[in-house]
């Protein structure tokens, strides 16, 4: 059905969605493209070749209330720089967490309790990532550990990271899966597993469970439910190549993808477990390349790639669409909202879904909605909101590289 044009500004609006601007600039806006506040206005693209600074990765505090940001400036006359703001609405203050002219923040996750910030640094003479945490309260940055790849997840309580790094014991005897405990010193325990060919672990939402992929006898790719120290407490799901996993909101089900076919990111089938019975739940049969639950853990938002059939040559990112879809988790149904070719942005974090999702949300706070970044014609990239009821189109909302939504 058509939209009324009245709708968007009549509706009920659920949170604010922050995005990366075409100018380098960040803004927030809420679902019907008004209130649109620039979050930084300094950004400078005009000559990239001499100088230029441009902000990245918006990233929400779980109450909503403060956004992380990176900055990056630079030029041919002068040391690529990197920072991390973090911007308190509520207190309207901002301050500098990070600084570098070597290491360059890439990816950033909220602590549960609002307070503090992990994220990830790299730096071209050092192959390792570094685990680093920032606060309003710390002075400068405090590292926690490093390795490559590097994934973790937040227990609940805010108090411990489990991380995995060093990927498949089978190809790296350094990989591990550890748990760190955040206090006035950092412990590292390793837990008694070890990783096979997935991510980002995941916490259970009432902290006493985890999910890890290790193998069984028979040399199999396993999906364990596992306590605290690591130790497996129930066989969920079996895989041949790869598996990316992820509990619901309300820990009554885990959804994930198991990869059958030696490729280079995650593709499968989505399926869906009730944690209390294992039963599964009817999932469509096609390949998923990336999920996302809703908040209300009643939906998942999935999407199916293929190639543009009117594309010639290499299989790329010019070339290929997305299908966004939504299953609904108590019967099974599901329904197609729109087709759309992925920005650039869009496509970088669909490789790393698992670990995204444990950090940022598409979804809107009532899982009314979500927020997608396209291409239209003239690959100009745009942000749209896109209704899961299927029965009103997607709505642009404005020109944009990335977007994501708030979680309250």
């Amino acid at each position: 059905m058509p939209e009324s044009p009245l709708l968007r500004y009549l509706e009920r609006k659920s949170g604010l969605i922050a995005y990366v601007g075409l100018d380098g600039n960040i803004y927030t806006i809420d679902q019907g493209g008004g209130k649109q506040t620039a979050v930084t206005t300094d950004a400078d693209l005009s000559d990239p070749n001499n100088a230029f600074l441009i902000y990245q990765f918006p990233t929400w505090s779980r109450n909503g209330q403060r956004l992380a940001y990176v900055g990056i400036r630079g030029g041919r006359t002068q040391q690529t720089a990197a920072s991390l703001y973090l911007m308190d609405f509520s207190e309207k203050k901002l301050i500098e967490a990070f600084r570098s002219d070597t290491e360059l923040p890439f990816f950033l996750y909220w602590s549960p309790d609002n307070e503090r910030i992990s994220f990830l640094t790299s730096s071209p003479d050092s192959e390792a990532m570094t685990l680093r945490l920032a606060s309003f309260g710390l002075d400068s940055a405090e590292i926690l550990d490093s390795g490559r790849p590097y994934y973790w997840v937040w227990s609940p309580d805010g108090q411990r990271v489990v991380v995995h790094t060093g990927g498949s014991s089978d190809r790296n005897p350094e990989a591990r899966v550890s748990s760190l405990t955040i206090g006035n010193e950092i412990r590292e325990n390793r837990l008694n597993l070890n990783p096979h060919r997935f991510q980002s672990p995941d916490w259970s939402p009432d902290g006493s469970q985890l999910l890890l992929a290790g193998k069984n006898q028979q040399g199999q790719g396993v999906l364990y439910q596992a306590n605290l120290r690591g130790t497996p407490s129930r066989q969920l799901a079996t895989f041949d190549q790869a598996i990316a996993f992820s509990w619901s909101p309300d820990g009554k089900f885990v959804a994930y993808v198991a990869v059958e076919q030696e490729v280079s990111v995650v593709l499968g089938q989505l399926s869906v477990l009730r944690m209390e019975s294992l039963e599964q739940v009817p999932t469509p049969d096609e390949e998923v390349l990336a999920f996302f639950w809703s908040p209300d853990s009643e939906k998942i938002a999935y999407l199916v790639p293929f190639l543009d059939p009117e594309s010639e040559g290499e299989v790329s990112g010019e070339n290929l669409l997305l299908e966004l879809k939504v299953l609904e988790v108590k019967d099974g149904e599901t329904r197609t909202l729109t087709t759309f070719r992925p920005s650039d942005s869009f496509i970088s974090i669909l490789p790393f879904f698992d670990q995204y999702a444990r950090a940022a949300t598409i979804w809107s706070p009532d899982s009314e909605n979500v927020v997608i970044a396209a291409l239209e014609p003239g690959g100009v990239p745009t942000i749209w909101v896109v209704p899961v009821s299927g029965r009103l189109p997607p709505r642009f909302i404005t020109a944009g590289e990335i977007a994501f939504w708030s979680w309250k």
